[in-house]
């Protein structure tokens, strides 16, 4: 049996997107893989088994720089575990992590990379971290990208593509749609939104948006803005009907897409790249709105298809958009279908039988 080691900053319970599917690969790839968990955590562990059973180690990070783990741990723990595992799938961008693989060599032993976006927060960075990364892409046998349109946009993968390979993500679906947790919502019929509550989310835009829409809004999820939020949302007149309720345990969570009406995605920058939210809003049957970014968000929720697509950062159209779906009952329907045959298409099966067959072909012997 092939081992690899999946290696990230954080792993849940820290809440993000790479994270949710950094577990589905721990949790999803056996019997055909032994997988084991490289992160960061502000506690060290040792081989901790997860509920389901995936082995993970966790090194200690007592700061963070940049949204980097700083880690003097995780380079012992990377030199460690990589020496035994036949396959090492990073996820980018997480430059400690790539720099630990340049420097470790690993004659012999494949890398693939799972790059989720370009670098967008700290571009500034960029003359600094581009040497380093190029050479770290060079090193990796195949790259894995969400979605097409990612690859298409990237400057940084143009010289690397021949080696790129496009697998989407999928939504948990049958697990969503079975562990779901009944309790007390303040509000019925009502525009969902579920994420961090970050300036990339643009959920700003979506309070401006709801000033010219009676239907109430409930937001999911915390972060730095929630505050400032909360008092726009006040000052904007939205108190009495939009509802913050914070994070939520998934089976409340899957409770609270299933009463939704419609999910909303505002996203205002490339930080978002592909927005796995709205696919688990659609294996509930729900229509979404979201934004038309350089990355993999609007081919997840094709225009006209799942819903409507709209310029970011333009409440005007976030609004018209709502509008328009919630008032046309045919419109509606016809999402709605759209929507749970995309979830359908963008499966977790299919997720990982794409990842399982692209490492079959990289640990695969060279024929001479």
């Amino acid at each position: 049996m092939n081992r690899v080691l999946q290696v990230n900053k954080f792993y849940p319970p820290w809440i993000g997107g790479v994270e949710r599917v950094v577990q589905d690969l721990a949790e999803g790839l056996g019997p055909e893989f032994q997988v084991r968990v490289l992160a960061c955590d502000r506690k060290r562990q040792l081989d901790e088994r997860s509920a389901a059973g995936a082995l993970v180690t966790r090194s200690v990070a007592p700061a963070t720089l940049l949204s980097m783990p700083l880690s003097v741990q995780f380079v012992s723990d990377f030199y460690r575990l990589a020496k035994d595992a036949d396959l090492v799938h990073l996820h980018h961008p997480f430059p400690l992590a790539e720099l630990c693989a340049l420097l470790e060599g690993g004659r012999g032993r494949k890398i693939v990379l799972s790059y989720h976006s370009d670098i967008v927060r700290q571009a500034w960075l960029k003359p600094l971290y581009a040497p380093l990364l190029s050479r770290f892409l060079d090193r990796c046998d195949r790259i894995i990208v969400s979605s097409r349109r990612l690859l298409e946009h990237s400057e940084t993968l143009r010289e690397v593509r021949d080696r790129c390979v496009v697998v989407p993500f999928g939504p948990r679906a049958s697990e969503l749609r079975r562990d779901v947790e009944p309790f007390e919502l303040p509000a019925d019929g009502y525009i969902l939104f579920v994420g961090r509550l970050v300036p990339y989310k643009g959920v700003e835009y979506l309070l401006e948006a709801m000033r010219s829409i009676e239907a109430p809004l409930v937001i999911v999820g915390d972060g730095p803005l929630r505050s400032d939020l909360e008092v726009r949302a006040g000052r904007l007149g939205l108190r009495c009907r939009v509802h913050f309720l914070g994070r939520l345990p998934a089976s409340r969570l899957s409770y609270v897409f299933s009463r939704c009406r419609l999910f909303v995605l505002p996203s205002v920058a490339a930080n978002e790249a592909f927005g796995l939210v709205q696919l688990e809003a659609m294996a509930f049957g729900k229509p979404v709105v979201n934004t038309d970014l350089p990355t993999g968000v609007p081919e997840v929720g094709p225009h006209d298809v799942t819903g409507l697509t709209v310029p970011p950062r333009d409440p005007v159209a976030l609004a018209e958009a709502i509008r328009a779906i919630l008032g046309d009952a045919g419109r509606y329907e016809r999402y709605a279908r759209g929507a749970a045959r995309r979830a359908e298409d963008l499966s977790m099966e299919n997720f990982l039988k794409g990842i399982k067959a692209l490492y079959q072909e990289v640990l695969a012997p060279t024929r001479r």
